[in-house]
């Protein structure tokens, strides 16, 4: 869950021997070169972005927190980690390899493996992730819009709604396909069972999935038989 700071209580307080399991860095050498750089993203704010001195002052803060986080981190007796991305990241911020090992979840794949592919008569591309900002679904509405040819084209961008806060990106996302005059070719399938999940995969010609540094292999090619 990335509370790397409470490994120096349980270490020294508690006398205790630690292992953590990192699954996503809490900060990465890329959001520092991101901040460096003066690039907008959904961490990185325009009005920081566009400011040399909101910028500096960030990055200043992100290198003592990443100074902090390493230091706390290093307090782990045993690191494992979910992916070869992230066991980079933190080998370049915590620099102990030698007790660092890569340790993929287990997950369950037998029932997609099942799935078979279904003619629908539509060319679908379908999109599977929880409607978070790093997800970027704005980029495949706004790529979608600019393909030339959508005779037949339909964009199903399936996920899990949460809280408020989902509700008003999809209500955002939904302003954006009518900006873009594209609401003849976009879907929104919000929580769906699972059997219904299942079918939009099925009916599938196209996995599309657009998040940056992806850290653990979710954006999978989608595979069926024929």
């Amino acid at each position: 869950m990335g509370y790397a700071f409470v490994y120096p209580l349980f270490k020294y307080i508690c006398g205790s021997q630690v292992a953590c399991y990192v699954h996503y860095p809490t900060i990465s050498t890329d959001m520092l070169s991101r901040v460096a750089d003066r690039t907008e993203t959904y961490n990185n704010r325009s009005v920081v972005a566009k400011s040399s001195f909101l910028s500096s002052l960030k990055l200043i803060y992100y290198k003592m927190f990443s100074f902090s986080y390493s230091w706390a981190g290093r307090r782990s007796d045993l690191v494992l980690v979910n992916s070869s991305w992230t066991l980079g990241h933190i080998n370049a911020l915590w620099s102990c390899p030698d007790k660092t090992y890569k340790v993929f979840p287990p997950c369950d794949v037998s029932e997609f493996k099942k799935i078979v592919n279904v003619e629908c008569g539509v060319r679908k591309i379908v999109s599977l992730a929880q409607f978070r900002p790093e997800k970027d679904h704005a980029l495949q509405i706004r790529s979608l819009s600019k393909l030339q040819d959508k005779d037949n084209v339909k964009l199903v961008l399936i996920g899990s709604v949460r809280n408020e806060g989902d509700e008003k990106r999809v209500e955002d996302l939904k302003t954006l396909v009518k900006e873009l005059e594209v609401e003849a070719y976009v879907d929104f399938k919000i929580n769906l069972s699972y059997e219904d999940l299942k079918k939009e995969l099925g009916e599938g010609l196209i996995g599309l999935h657009t998040m940056w540094n992806e850290h653990f292999g979710i954006g999978e090619d989608f595979l069926f038989q024929k």
